[in-house]
């Protein structure tokens, strides 16, 4: 009995050194953000298309970046630029939705990385 879990044990260590992170193209990256995005914001087929030229655009430049000096603020130009440009294109309702999105999306990369969210700034008491 001892055996069997000793070598249970050892095969799921094994199979957790295994999940390495898949290195996805720029164009793949865009590809499956516009298909979210689709989905959860019911694009129409014009939206779509434009929205997915924005991403391809928005990851070639990220990708770009990456690793060069400096490269946070630029990225975040980037990405400030290509939001820009989405909003244009959706209509008020989906604008809500992608907000959401973003909001969301940015949680979950504070709780990767182990950072809290900041604390909303309260007004000075009352005397």
């Amino acid at each position: 009995m001892v055996m069997l879990l000793l070598i249970t044990g050892f095969a799921v260590c094994a199979n957790a050194q295994d999940t390495a992170k898949v290195k996805r193209t720029p164009e793949e990256r865009a590809a499956r953000m516009g298909k979210m995005m689709e989905k959860r914001l019911s694009l129409t087929a014009d939206q779509s298309k434009q929205i997915n030229a924005i991403l391809a655009d928005r990851a070639t430049k990220e990708d770009a970046l990456k690793g060069q000096k400096g490269s946070k603020d630029e990225k975040m130009k980037v990405m400030a630029d290509a939001d820009a440009k989405i909003d244009a294109i959706l209509t008020p309702d989906q604008r809500k939705l992608y907000a959401a999105l973003k909001e969301t999306a940015k949680e979950r990369g504070m709780g990767k990385r182990g950072g809290a969210t900041p604390p909303a700034s309260t007004p000075p008491p009352a005397q």
